[in-house]
């Protein structure tokens, strides 16, 4: 009799431990904190990488622009492109596989050593020649392939934040067309050695415009619906609702301005204006895409900050429960097991 009540009583003890215990496991299954983690920081070095991409980007196309000294606009490319190297080498290969096998020319194993020798193939040709100009597109071309894989393999697409779900689909799907468009708007409606005629413009402005009014849109209501849920958050970062809104803005208003200047109704603007259009447009968009990047950057960390306080949180509620549970086991133990046991001993 005495060991089947030592038994049940030593069961109840047992008992009182593995609730705690096994709903902190529980927890930790159901909420799946580990695989949450994990993706978010493979999110992060993705944004990483994607910022990078965009420096790189804006080099390449201030060369085919010529917006910078040909000695300077070279230095600057060879130093973002080192920098783009000595991230991928220095990215952990677990939280990100890099590179991509294609027949295509233009994305055939994506890497930064693939970007570099294509800008070494551009430097070969003498500056303002159409070969030059070729292979910087080409290149052009890479940095889009590049960004919109990274998106993909980063798994920038499937955030389980909303803020941060928009904001990031904006960057992975956005941020590549929006770049290709400008670069073959500027490429065929500024050309590269005489200026388009009003009627060569007018046409070519109208096979843009339709795209331009269809993308706008879903870029206009990413931001508004990442807004909204930043509102709504409470675990995010407190400058993103103060700083965002004005680069959006600011964005956006050069995207209907642009929209305005491919209008057919508003076609009379000289090669002059034209410039001047597009070169805000360009500028306006790099600083937003930076701007979208950090902030998205910021997003993560802060996602990150927040699984992990729940996992310390659930950790610290467990360990808690078993160390009020220590001095109730003594008397547990003083009360019900020890007179079983001297019973037991006498």
């Amino acid at each position: 009799k005495n060991r089947t009540l030592l038994l049940w009583r030593i069961a109840w003890l047992a008992v009182g431990y593995a609730l705690p215990l096994g709903g902190l496991a529980l927890f930790f299954m159901i909420t799946d904190i580990r695989g949450r983690i994990v993706l978010t920081e493979r999110e992060r070095v993705g944004v990483t990488y994607i910022r990078q991409l965009i420096e790189v980007h804006d080099q390449v196309v201030r060369e085919i622009w010529g917006w910078r000294l040909a000695s300077a606009a070279e230095n600057q490319l060879d130093l973002e492109l080192a920098r783009l190297e000595t991230l991928e080498q220095e990215t952990a290969p677990q939280l990100f596989p890099f590179g991509l096998a294609s027949a295509d020319r233009r994305t055939a194993n994506l890497t930064a050593t693939q970007l570099r020798a294509a800008w070494e193939d551009a430097k070969q040709s003498p500056l303002g020649t159409q070969e030059r100009t070729e292979d910087l597109i080409m290149l052009v071309g890479q940095l889009h392939a590049l960004i919109a894989h990274t998106s993909d393999a980063a798994g920038l697409t499937f955030s389980t934040e909303p803020e941060t779900g928009y904001v990031t689909d904006t960057l992975a799907f956005g941020l590549p067309v929006h770049l290709e468009r400008l670069v073959q708007m500027c490429e065929q409606l500024m050309g590269w050695s005489a200026p388009m005629t009003a009627s060569e413009r007018t046409r070519v402005a109208g096979v843009f415009f339709p795209q331009l009014e269809k993308e706008m849109p879903r870029l206009e209501r990413n931001i508004r619906l990442a807004l909204e849920s930043d509102l709504r958050s409470a675990h995010v970062s407190p400058s993103f609702h103060r700083d965002y809104p004005p680069a959006a803005a600011t964005f956006l208003s050069t995207l209907h301005r642009l929209s305005e200047a491919l209008n057919p109704a508003n076609q009379g603007a000289g090669h002059a204006a034209w410039d001047e259009i597009f070169r805000a447009a360009y500028t306006d968009s790099m600083e937003f895409w930076r701007f979208s990047a950090v902030q998205l950057d910021h997003l993560l960390e802060d996602q990150i900050v927040h699984v992990k306080h729940e996992r310390n949180a659930a950790i610290g509620l467990a360990a808690l429960i078993v160390v009020t549970l220590l001095p109730l086991t003594w008397l547990y133990f003083s009360r019900y097991i020890r007179p079983v046991v001297q019973d037991m001993v006498d």
